[in-house]
């Protein structure tokens, strides 16, 4: 419509009177009513489905922290009755997770959204995966060898993502509400730039009608628009109070209704957010102790492991049973060693009776122990080589030379007593 059209129709409706005025309240009326739908249809919406995928995308974060718990806990179990319990749980919260995710498609709407929702959907199974190879590899090699801690840094990497993209998809609906809220921002005063420009129209053919309608519209409107600014910028405790029996009194209501849902909302998340992170506490608090515990009772194996038992005054017997690696020939030797120097013991005798098999890693170990030992002064004796023993320890060309033997523990005390009294004699006599 061009000026002189616009201004042609304000004489009309001055010459009309009461029937352009009539007609102008209803073109207002009409404008406002189709306006204030709009915003209020955009209410409902970002009431239900944004507070929908808060809540599933908090649920699913939670089963992610859940499964790494799972798998943590698992390392510490070695009864195979607990280890498929753990694993039985694990996949419950895959199933869960799956159906979060799927929760998640059913409610999610943009396509920044779905982009979002689509990482989730492919870094989820890599999650899986990694935790349940993590769980075999450790199986395979029966302790946490260096392929378990290489698939366990892996399965951390893909919980980072997962948990990353989780973030993302919270960042992604938080924008997305703050573009409905600019929206209905926009479109309340999009009614309200448009019903001021009638309202000066109307003043100028007619004062009665555009008091009516600013005192009617605009001032309902003001309410509205000054509580949805409000509210979209963060303050959840703003209420709007109209009294005027009509759809403004309605969606005033609606708007109120829906900040105590949303205020309500956020007291819960904040709620379920804090009873997570005090279960994470707990949970972590046991592991640590379960893990403490652990060390404790290997601490106590390895002691018992490597017994040192004095049986005559200067004379130790240091019987060895099972397997000896690296690692338990340095505890067999510091075991001997801090024994022989708290009991100022002459002799030391090595029964190698229990152990099965001795190759060049048991003779080193016996050797060395019998060097340490008499650089302190006491003389080592070894027991109890059998038959394969000795064709074994001739076959790997191992010089026994510096050790003293004999058959059997007995005849190793007979002789370390021996030695003990003989020298004892001598320093009497002297």
């Amino acid at each position: 419509m061009s000026s002189r059209q616009r201004q042609g129709s304000i004489r009309n409706r001055l010459l009309g009177g009461y029937l352009l005025t009539t007609l102008l309240a209803l073109l207002i009326g009409g404008f406002a009513y189709r306006q204030l739908h709009t915003v209020q249809r955009l209410f409902h919406k970002t009431e239900f489905f944004r507070e929908e995928v808060r809540y599933v995308s908090a649920r699913l974060e939670g089963r992610t922290l859940a499964i790494s718990s799972l798998v943590q806990e698992y390392f510490l179990w070695q009864d195979p009755a607990e280890k498929r319990r753990v694993r039985t749980l694990l996949e419950d919260e895959f199933l869960v997770a799956e159906e979060l995710v799927r929760q998640l498609g059913q409610r999610v709407e943009t396509a920044e959204e779905q982009a979002v929702l689509a990482q989730v959907k492919e870094v989820l199974p890599q999650y899986q995966q990694w935790a349940l190879e993590v769980l075999d590899t450790y199986d395979e090699e029966g302790s946490f060898g260096k392929r378990t801690e290489w698939e366990l840094r892996a399965f951390n990497i893909a919980q980072g993502q997962l948990l990353d993209v989780l973030a993302q998809l919270r960042l992604v609906e938080q924008s997305e509400l703050v573009a409905a809220w600019q929206s209905v921002n926009n479109s309340v005063n999009t009614a309200l730039i448009t019903i001021l420009g009638f309202s000066v129209a109307m003043l100028l053919f007619a004062a009665l009608a555009g008091f009516y309608v600013s005192s009617y519209v605009l001032r309902p409107l003001r309410h509205l628009r000054q509580g949805a600014q409000a509210f979209g910028e963060g303050a959840l405790e703003t209420t709007i109070t109209i009294r005027s029996r009509d759809e403004f009194e309605e969606l005033a209501a609606t708007f109120n209704q829906m900040a105590q849902h949303l205020r309500q909302s956020q007291a819960q998340l904040q709620s379920w957010g804090e009873q997570l992170e005090q279960e994470v506490v707990l949970r972590t608090g046991e592991l640590e102790d379960m893990v403490q515990k652990q060390k404790d009772l290997l601490g106590v194996i390895r002691e018992m492991s490597t017994p040192v038992m004095p049986v005559y005054r200067g004379v130790l017997v240091m019987p060895l049973v099972g397997i000896i690696d690296q690692s338990r020939a340095l505890d067999i030797m510091e075991n001997l060693l801090a024994m022989i120097e708290k009991s100022r013991a002459r002799m030391v005798i090595l029964d190698i009776t229990g152990v099965p098999v001795v190759d060049t890693t048991v003779a080193q170990a016996l050797l060395q122990a019998a060097q340490a030992a008499g650089l302190l002064g006491t003389e080592a004796i070894l027991v109890g080589v059998s038959p394969q023993v000795a064709d074994t320890l001739v076959s790997l060309g191992t010089d026994l030379s510096g050790l003293v033997t004999r058959a059997d523990l007995q005849s190793g005390i007979a002789y370390a007593l021996s030695r003990v009294i003989v020298g004892s004699k001598s320093l009497k006599g002297g």
